[in-house]
C-alpha cells in the first residue's frame, strides 16, 4: 500500500470502511471486515492498529479507532 499523503490515505480509508465495514454509534471508530488477511495486516501495520486474523480462511475484523 502506498501512503502519499494523509488526506488521500483518510479518503482511502473512509470509503474501504464504508464499502467493506460499519461505523460504530457508540465509540468514535469503525471496523472493516475482509477476507484478504494479507492486506488487513499491511493497514494494521501503517495505523499502529494490533490485528489477529481468523482462522481457517473465514472474514477477519480490523478496528479502526478515529485517532
Amino acid at each position: 500500500m502506498v501512503l502519499r499523503d494523509i488526506d488521500t490515505f483518510t479518503g482511502f480509508l473512509d470509503g474501504y470502511a464504508d464499502g467493506g465495514g460499519f461505523r460504530h454509534k457508540g465509540w468514535g471508530g469503525r471496523t472493516v471486515v475482509s477476507a484478504n488477511v494479507p492486506f488487513l495486516a499491511e493497514l494494521a501495520q501503517i495505523i499502529g492498529a494490533r490485528f489477529t486474523p481468523r482462522p481457517k480462511g473465514r472474514s477477519s475484523q480490523l478496528v479502526i479507532t478515529d485517532r
